[in-house]
């Protein structure tokens, strides 16, 4: 009836499949990279207020609410929120936090 294919074609499809699953793998890590730095950013910024220098902890937590405000946003709310509310912080603000 005809000639079989020679299975170049096939090769070739399975390079593409192989690529694009690298790819979206690769973005899949970048993304949990990203998530886990501002994890550890948040943790910092906890250990920062839990030492009394508010000031720093506020730093850190206003550059994660920057970076990553879909993922880590509601927790870095609480924590300006609380750190705004504590009666040790010289910068107590009982009307600001309750905008957090």
């Amino acid at each position: 009836m005809g000639q079989e294919r020679s299975g170049k074609g096939g090769h070739l499809l399975l390079c593409i499949a192989c690529c694009i699953s690298v790819s979206l793998w690769l973005c899949g890590c970048a993304h949990s990279l990203k998530q886990s730095q501002g994890e550890q950013d948040l943790k910092e910024a906890k250990h920062l207020m839990s030492t009394g220098d508010y000031s720093a902890s506020e730093k850190k937590t206003l550059v994660v609410l920057e970076e990553s405000p879909q993922m880590l946003g509601d927790e870095a709310l609480f924590q300006m929120g609380l750190m705004y509310s504590l009666p040790k912080n010289p910068n107590a603000d009982y009307e600001k936090s309750r905008t957090f």
